[in-house]
């Protein structure tokens, strides 16, 4: 069996923010996510312009509903597959 050593994890190239968001909602297609969990997923800064990236320049069709929960709101994001 032929197994990644660590000099080759080493010289792959990183996994981009956008990347690892994409990943996360693939691997939870029709879940809705709070933002904030997104946050920790693709940088605490910039993850909604990576959400937009992603629906903008991968074709994602990611939804976003927001609700009030014990007084405050809460924004959560969800990928819908394509039908």
């Amino acid at each position: 069996m032929n197994q990644t050593s660590l000099l080759d994890l080493a010289a792959a190239p990183p996994m981009s923010l956008c990347d690892r968001l994409e990943m996360f909602f693939r691997d939870r297609p029709e879940q809705w996510i709070d933002g904030r969990v997104l946050g920790t997923v693709a940088g605490a800064y910039a993850w909604r312009s990576r959400v937009s990236q992603l629906r903008r320049e991968r074709g994602m069709q990611i939804a976003n509903r927001q609700r009030r929960v014990d007084g405050y709101v809460v924004s959560e994001y969800r990928w819908q597959r394509a039908e």
